[in-house]
This record gives C-alpha cells, sequence and structure tokens, in this order.
C-alpha cells in the first residue's frame, strides 16, 4: 500500500442578521428550524481594553460594534508589537462566528484571535480596506481579540461580529455513505457547520493504481441532515490532496495532481474561486500542510510521481507556502531531508515541527517570520518513524502516535516532546503507555478538553497481510496514558476525520483490506 503521513472581544454585528453564511446553502437562522430569526437590534458600542476580566457576552439577534485607532508602531516580520487593543469575547451560543475588519486602505493591521492562555487561534493581516475573518465559537468559552497596526499610517478601524448558532445537535441524524468511494482524500470543517471532502483514489495499491482511480469530485456534508451532496469540481483528479481551511472561511486543496497545482472553494459562493493556482515546486502528492498563523499554508515534502513503466515516486525535501492574499505559492529553501510519510504540526509558539519519515528519526523546524532562513535541526526522535501522527497538546508539548519502523513494522507506542524551546538539545521520550494495539496511517485529532482521539489504521507486520483497523483509543495528557473506546462501525486505512460544532467526530472513506476505497462515513461520540 501507498504510505500517507498522515474575539473576539469584540465586534460585530451583524447588522442583518437573519441567520446565515452567504451562499453555498450553508446558512443557518437562531432557531435552526428555517423560522426567520428577530431583527438584530442596533449595534451597541464598545470601547477597546485591555483584556477586562468580564467578557462582552454576544448571542444570535445581539451585536455590537468597536472601534479604535490603528497604531502605527510595531514588528513587520512578525505579530504586532506595539499598542494593541485587546477585548474579551463570549458567545451565548454554540456555532460560528464572522468578523469584519475594516481598516483606512493602505494601512497595515493585525487582527489575531487567541485563547485566555495565549494560545494563538488565527491571525488576519491586511492592508486592504475590508477582510473577513471567521472563527468557530463554543457556548460561553472565552475568547481573546488582539486589534493593531506594526506599520502605516494611523487611523480609525471597525470590529463587527455576526454569530450563527448551530442547530439543536440532539436533532442531527447518523452521516450517510458518501456519494464516492475514495481514501487518500482531503477534508476541512467549513465555519458554518457543514464540512467538505475531495479528491483522492478509488484505489490504493500502487502509486499507478492510485492515479488510474483518481477523483475529482468534492462532497459537502451537512450535519442537520446527514448527507452529502455533490460540491463543484476540482478540475482534475487528485490522489493525496490536502485541503486546508483558511481564515477567511475558503479552503485550499493543494497537490496531487500531475500537473502540480491547487484550487480555492469558496463556501460563501458554494464554487471554485479561479482558476488552478500552479504550484512553485511542480508536482507534489502525500505531502502535509501546516496553516500559519498569519493564515498561509505551508506544504512540505511528499512525493513526485511519474506514470512512467514501471511508475515511479520520487521522495521530496522541498517547501512552498501559500498566501491566501495573492492566491500565489513561493518556493522556500529545501528540507535538510527528504520527507515521505511524514507528520507536520504547529507549535505553540507558531513555528512548524516536521517529524520522521521513511528511515527518518529526525526532525526539522520551520519558523513562519523567517521562512527565507529554511529549517533548523529539530528534537531527535526516539528511533526511525513514517506513517505517524503528530498532535500539538494544550500545553504546548507534542506528541507522536504508532507509525512504522523499520525491520519492526507497525508499532502501538508513543512518545512526546517535553521542551520544545529547548529544540534540538531536547530529544522526544517514549511513554510507558501503550495503544490498545499496532497502528499506522491512522488519524489523531485534538478534542476541546485537551484529550486526543486516534481512529483506526492499519496493522502491518511482514509477511503476514495488512489487518485494516476499527479500534479508536483515546489519550488522556495528564495522565499519559491511552483508554480503548468502542470500534468504528468499520476499518479504515487512510481516512480523513474533523471535529463538528456539536462535538462529534466525523470520519470518511478510506480504504478496505483489499485496497479498495470505501464511501462509509460515520460520527464518533466521545462520552
Amino acid at each position: 500500500m501507498i504510505r500517507t503521513g498522515a474575539l473576539l472581544s469584540l465586534v460585530l454585528a451583524v447588522a442583518c442578521c437573519c441567520g446565515g453564511g452567504g451562499g453555498g446553502g450553508g446558512g443557518r437562522d437562531a432557531a435552526g428550524g428555517g423560522v426567520p430569526a428577530a431583527p438584530a437590534p442596533p449595534p451597541s458600542e464598545v470601547e477597546p481594553n485591555d483584556a477586562p476580566e468580564k467578557a462582552l457576552n454576544l448571542g444570535v439577534g445581539t451585536s455590537a460594534l468597536v472601534t479604535g485607532n490603528i497604531a502605527s508602531t510595531g514588528s513587520a516580520e512578525g505579530l504586532p508589537t506595539g499598542d494593541l487593543d485587546h477585548f474579551l469575547f463570549t458567545s451565548s451560543v454554540t456555532g460560528s462566528a464572522k468578523l469584519t475588519l475594516s481598516t483606512p486602505e493602505g494601512s497595515d493591521f493585525d487582527l489575531g484571535i487567541l485563547r485566555p492562555d495565549g494560545l494563538r487561534l488565527a491571525t488576519a493581516r491586511t492592508t486592504r480596506g475590508t477582510e473577513v475573518l471567521y472563527a468557530r465559537v463554543v457556548r460561553d468559552q472565552p475568547l481573546l481579540i488582539q486589534a493593531g497596526g506594526y506599520s502605516g499610517e494611523p487611523g480609525a478601524y471597525e470590529l463587527r461580529i455576526r454569530i450563527t448558532a448551530a442547530s439543536d445537535p440532539a436533532k442531527w441524524p447518523e452521516p450517510s455513505a458518501m456519494n464516492e468511494a475514495r481514501c487518500f482524500h482531503g477534508m476541512a470543517a467549513l465555519f458554518d457547520g457543514r464540512a467538505i471532502v475531495g479528491g483522492g483514489t478509488s484505489s490504493a495499491g500502487s502509486p499507478e493504481q492510485a492515479f488510474l482511480g483518481g477523483i475529482a469530485s468534492t462532497e459537502i456534508f451537512d450535519p442537520e441532515t446527514g448527507r452529502f451532496t455533490p460540491g463543484p469540481n476540482l478540475a482534475v483528479t487528485r490522489f493525496g490532496v490536502t485541503a486546508t481551511a483558511l481564515p477567511d472561511g475558503r479552503v485550499l486543496f493543494a497537490g496531487g495532481d500531475l500537473a502540480g497545482t491547487a484550487m480555492l472553494y469558496d463556501p460563501e459562493t458554494g464554487n471554485m474561486e479561479g482558476g488552478q493556482i500552479p504550484l512553485s515546486n511542480r508536482m507534489r502528492a502525500l505531502h502535509t500542510a501546516t496553516l500559519l498563523p498569519d493564515g498561509r499554508v505551508l506544504l512540505a515534502g511528499g512525493a513526485r510521481i511519474a506514470m512512467t513503466f514501471p511508475p515511479s515516486a520520487e521522495k521530496l525535501n522541498t517547501l512552498e507556502v501559500f498566501d491566501p492574499k495573492t492566491a500565489s505559492f513561493t518556493r522556500l529553501p529545501n528540507l535538510g531531508s527528504q520527507r515521505f510519510s511524514h507528520a507536520a504540526c504547529l507549535l505553540a509558539d507558531g513555528r512548524v515541527l516536521i517529524t520522521g519519515g521513511e528511515r527518518n528519526s529526525s526532525s526539522e523546524i520551520i519558523d513562519p517570520a523567517d521562512l527565507l532562513a529554511g529549517s533548523t535541526p529539530g528534537p531527535a526522535l526516539t528511533g526511525n518513524l513514517d506513517d505517524h501522527t503528530a498532535t500539538l497538546l494544550r500545553d504546548g508539548r507534542v506528541l507522536l502516535t504508532g507509525g512504522q519502523r523499520p525491520g519492526i513494522g507497525t508499532v502501538d507506542t508513543a512518545e512526546i516532546l517535553d521542551d520544545v524551546a529547548a529544540a534540538p538539545a531536547s530529544v522526544f521520550r517514549l511513554i510507558d503507555a501503550r495503544m490498545s494495539t499496532i497502528r499506522s496511517d491512522h488519524v489523531s485529532l485534538l478534542l476541546p478538553d485537551g484529550k486526543v482521539l486516534i481512529l483506526g489504521g492499519e496493522l502491518d507486520r511482514p509477511p503476514q497481510p495488512d489487518v485494516i483497523l476499527k479500534a479508536v483509543d483515546l489519550f488522556d495528557p495528564a495522565t499519559e496514558t491511552f483508554k480503548t473506546l468502542p470500534d468504528l462501525a468499520v476499518g479504515r486505512d487512510d481516512h480523513r476525520a474533523v471535529l463538528l460544532e456539536d462535538g462529534r467526530v466525523l470520519v470518511t472513506g478510506g480504504e478496505d483490506a483489499k485496497a479498495k476505497a470505501i464511501p462509509d462515513a460515520e460520527a464518533v461520540t466521545v462520552e
């Protein structure tokens, strides 16, 4: 089988908050049942403040307007360091928030969304007159907004927020199957509560089989109906494609095609925006895509597959970054090693950690503040590792689970990096606990409570045939232990998963023991 590595204190109001999220069928009203929402009252103006103890509380049908002045001091290389306005914001409902930022044209301005403990969730940087940023909100959980400029002429800004409530999750049905069987596909959660899947392949036995079975379609999942409906086409088949939800609500589908292109999905219109966007490094598949704090997307490693006879796959050490403001890719200095079947995760300080890969026990760190400087050596893993997952824990540590080790096969181990700041002097340490089964090509997902959900994968111990797994584990960072949860409905390998607004995890596709894709989808609930 082919392997793969794997605000808000503010604003806005929604002066016409009648439910929804624009085009594309994603709008929802306050009641969630098709009854128009009551007209929003006039926005009340809120002055900027310095992270007040009491957060501004907004819900559907309420509105607020925050105004302030753009500071002219700060750093254009990183996050703003000059005078900043801070706001605390909570929502009285669980759903999504749409922030609209208005600034004088040409003023450099940053809007950041953080948890109160300082973990940055999203950043919008603009020189345009209007910018939009989306965020998921959870009832009564506060968020912090940082607003300020790092250069440009001082002036006034406005922040407005619109909240769209999710409907009653208790009434949501179980997911149907997808319209197409797919694995190695892209998947992303949308800020209106839906999810999009796209690309992939119907067969994953070899690079040639995967490309011959490539898929160009997308599907949109609506949790309120439990069904998948056809979405816009990806122009060409895309095997090993990544899907990344951008802070402005769009989704970047990158790579997976022989020409080396990407496409942008706009949930407001329900269409692909513009045409195919060329990558800077030609063909790339089975890579990692990491959303950076400033809204750019870092693509790393993977494979360049040539449809020769026999087909060949060249492991890549290339890096490139996508800028959503220019809709273009920029080539970056190469990684220190070829990385294929590796993993990547965003660290709490905004840097990116890339770990392992086939016959690789090293890691590398990339700093978005100076991408042209290239990568620096990261902490050593406990051994060669590929087809594993990497997850940033709430306390800033990094968890690696499962994977393959040369000469051993699939493992049931996990390792943790405790001190990221001390890298590369710090190293990963193997923890005592073991998962319920050995596994690789699985999915790991950080849950809102800080625990990590580990789903499916394959058990690979040559010369025995691969075993496709239903097993589910839950990792508790506080105790560094695993708990076995009820199995998935079907075994899944090279599948995808995202967190839904009601706390369930939507799991889609994957491959079976015969390397054929499956259409099945299911929702996992963690009690």
